[in-house]
């Protein structure tokens, strides 16, 4: 996606002192940004917006520095939305979405990725990443990452084509 085709819908910055004394607010903060992006009017399109979000939300909520701000953009150009996320990290958060995108990098099929971690979960070790590789796998999205060692913070990128 062009950077200067998308058209920006969301520009939000929320405190992560507040946003993770609360589960609840991962479902809350991914279902009111779902609605504010609803440009379709469809309510398939704001519950798949919704749950992408809820689950990179939740994987934020226990994976990042406590201190800082997290920051969502969300853009569109047509019916394809990209999601980016700023978050702030220390050493150990950071080195869990290092690991992470290895592994994603180096899956040969998503759907096998989470599958076969889902399995995982069975003889007691459920990957904290479980929902980036659902949305993955579920609804074909393509997620990059990023690290800026100068701020001390993650950058996951969210595509979803919507067509």
């Amino acid at each position: 996606m062009g950077e200067t085709n998308n058209i920006p819908m969301i520009d939000s910055n929320f405190c992560l002192t507040t946003f993770v004394k609360n589960w609840k607010h991962c479902d809350q903060t991914s279902n009111y940004l779902a609605q504010l992006v609803n440009f379709s009017k469809n309510q398939y399109h704001t519950r798949l917006v919704s749950t992408i979000l809820n689950e990179i939300l939740e994987v934020i909520f226990h994976y990042s520095e406590v201190k800082g701000r997290l920051t969502i953009k969300i853009t569109h150009r047509d019916a394809n939305i990209k999601i980016e996320c700023k978050i702030p990290v220390n050493q150990q958060s950071q080195q869990f979405y290092q690991q992470t995108f290895d592994k994603i990098t180096r899956a040969t099929n998503d759907s096998v990725l989470y599958f076969r971690e889902l399995e995982r979960g069975f003889d007691g070790y459920l990957d904290p990443a479980i929902g980036l590789y659902e949305v993955m796998a579920d609804y074909g999205v393509k997620i990059s990452y990023d690290y800026f060692a100068q701020t001390q913070e993650v950058s996951l990128t969210i595509f979803l084509d919507n067509e």
